[in-house]
């Protein structure tokens, strides 16, 4: 009885002997962080989805530049290529992790509890970055190897071509 009289006054709005107090960020954030985690693992939906247009970016990259051999001025370019590829297969990533949770109804659930907004998006950032370097770590090794680039010449452009306007 005790305890239905705490979750009433709750409910109220009004304090009572024992509440509880609200999730520190850090908890929301690994919180939504192993939802979505979870939620990806099981169905697998993005990864795939990602890999996939990123294997194709490739193909139609070898088919755009199969004049191309493996020079000064292909080197040169390759590292933006690159760069192009983890652009995309990212947006693609982030409209797909927003565009689920919009489906189910969830991102309204998310905005309307009592969390920080930026964690919110901390935690969607963060899942798609994990999401992002798994297909990465297979689809840059297979550019290196469809563009017939050496792994020291590839870890030398991947580096600092994103580096090299500034």
């Amino acid at each position: 009885m005790e305890r239905e009289s705490e979750y009433r006054a709750a409910d109220r709005g009004g304090m009572s002997g024992s509440c509880c107090k609200a999730p520190s960020t850090w908890t929301q954030y690994k919180t939504l962080l192993a939802k979505d985690l979870k939620a990806e693992f099981r169905t697998k939906d993005m990864i795939v989805s990602m890999g996939i247009y990123a294997f194709l970016v490739i193909v139609v990259f070898g088919v755009a530049l199969s004049f191309a051999r493996p020079g000064s001025e292909f080197l040169e370019v390759s590292g933006g290529l690159l760069w192009a590829l983890v652009v995309f297969t990212s947006l693609l990533g982030l409209n797909r992790s927003f565009s689920k949770e919009t489906e189910n109804g969830c991102l309204e659930g998310l905005l309307l509890a009592p969390l920080d907004r930026g964690v919110i998006f901390l935690a969607k950032a963060t899942s798609n970055l994990v999401f992002l370097a798994l297909v990465e770590v297979i689809a840059v090794p297979l550019y290196w190897v469809f563009f017939s680039i050496s792994p020291m010449n590839g870890l030398e452009i991947t580096l600092s071509s994103g580096y090299s306007q500034l």
